[in-house]
């Protein structure tokens, strides 16, 4: 149970938002470094393309990442754009975000690393759908508490469609099992998610 101490403690949007934008940064330079040119630069144009192919899982896991993180992003400065004042609980909600987030360059290494590996690609999905699925718990709790919002304005993600909120979810059970036909085609679905995502909110 929350102490009488803890329900009243509240700490500014403008802060959190702040950390948590410098960790999205830190995470989108630190996906790229796995991406090596080769270190011979007297490679032949057969070789070199060699190289760059056998670099593709990499390649892919980095494009599917990248294209989550920023998507999260973008859901996570709408969710506290009128948010006037965050919770212990919003703060701690949105610091096990966190935690998942900077979890996905070592999972995105992982796919890179042991490209026919299906754990890495299994652990790789799980961390893409809980790093993002984890703002629904911080949205929920924002809507538990009103009294911490601007008057007339919820958490925008629980008004989204039903497929729209639970996109990660779905689309973290939708790889794990296209996973057993294709691993690199189960990364793919990440991508596709983000493509219809964004076609969805110009319609």
């Amino acid at each position: 149970m929350e102490s009488n101490n803890d329900a009243r403690w509240t700490s500014s949007p403008v802060r959190l938002c702040s950390l948590t934008d410098g960790v999205y940064a830190i995470v989108l330079t630190l996906l790229v470094l796995d991406l090596k040119p080769p270190q011979d630069a007297s490679l032949s144009n057969d070789a070199l393309m060699d190289d760059v192919l056998q670099q593709f899982p990499t390649f892919l896991a980095y494009i599917a990442s990248f294209t989550v993180v920023a998507q999260i992003w973008q859901r996570h400065h709408r969710l506290f754009t009128h948010q006037r004042e965050c919770d212990l609980t919003i703060v701690s909600l949105n610091f096990l975000h966190i935690f998942l987030v900077t979890l996905i360059p070592y999972t995105a290494s992982l796919v890179g690393h042991y490209d026919n590996d299906r754990f890495a690609v299994i652990l790789f999905n799980v961390d893409l759908a809980t790093g993002g699925g984890s703002l629904m718990l911080i949205a929920r709790r924002m809507a538990s508490r009103p009294d911490l919002r601007d008057p007339g304005k919820p958490p925008p993600l629980l008004t989204y469609p039903w497929a729209a909120r639970h996109v990660y979810g779905i689309s973290g059970v939708l790889s794990v099992m296209i996973s057993f036909i294709s691993l690199h085609f189960s990364l793919l679905v990440w991508i596709f998610g983000a493509v219809i995502m964004v076609k969805a909110k110009r319609q």
